[in-house]
């Protein structure tokens, strides 16, 4: 886990009680980091509906969970700096309701949480393939599949009649769900490869930027993992 220091941050704007109707899709995720791969999910969904609002839900991640480089912290407050950069800046809001808890969080609770606060609100849960796929392990799944829509993106190793198997299967509405193949240029953006090569900038004798470290993450937040890698790189020499 890199780095215990502290940032400014970016106001991240907390989710007050709306009452009025909309589509809110939630998108939820390590983020770990936040990547270009990412960003095609969101520009599609976005293209896919027309929202109200995209809710970024970055999750908890133990600190102490093996595999994880950014701490919550960062990861939320990348989040937010996308957010204020990118071209859906009007209707992307950045939630921490899971990094404050502190814990694991489930899907059913999310949706209370959001329903709570979103009267009325068609509620779009944007997730993986895999992800999808073992749905029906879930806790308390049927309140998912009966109060929420779907919107499953997937590298390219399914097709739509494999989408609508799935989907009878759990017994969603076709109406109710959707399927959105992602690019091939994404699919080769891996979180575990950016992470592997954060590393090996970090373990490396000579550092340079130039190398390939930011491939695949957005420009907005070059600058703040760069700060985030020096100061790493200077708690490691002293």
């Amino acid at each position: 886990m890199v780095g215990k220091q502290s940032y400014p941050n970016t106001k991240i704007k907390h989710i007050t009680k709306f009452m009025e109707s909309g589509v809110y899709a939630i998108f939820g995720g390590s983020f770990d980091p936040l990547h270009n791969g990412h960003i095609e999910i969101i520009d599609q969904v976005f293209h896919t509906f027309d929202l109200h609002k995209l809710l970024l839900l970055p999750a908890f991640c133990s600190p102490f969970k093996n595999g994880s480089f950014f701490m919550p912290k960062h990861r939320l407050q990348m989040c937010a700096l996308y957010a204020k950069e990118c071209i859906h800046k009007d209707k992307i809001e950045v939630c921490d309701f899971e990094i404050a808890r502190q814990k694991t969080t489930y899907t059913v609770e999310v949706l209370r949480y959001f329903q709570a606060r979103f009267a009325n609100a068609r509620i779009v849960f944007v997730q993986g393939w895999d992800s999808f796929e073992s749905l029906g392990n879930w806790r308390e799944f049927r309140i998912l599949t009966q109060n929420m829509d779907f919107v499953v993106f997937d590298r390219g190793a399914h097709t739509q009649k494999d989408f609508e198997n799935l989907c009878a299967k759990f017994m969603i509405p076709a109406l109710n769900a959707r399927f959105l193949p992602l690019s091939k240029e994404v699919c080769t953006i891996s979180s575990t490869q950016i992470r592997a090569r954060l590393h090996s900038y970090l373990d490396s004798r000579t550092q340079n930027h130039s190398d390939n470290v930011f491939d695949g993450i957005p420009k907005c937040l070059h600058e703040y993992i760069a700060e985030i890698l020096a100061l790493e790189l200077t708690k490691r020499t002293n």
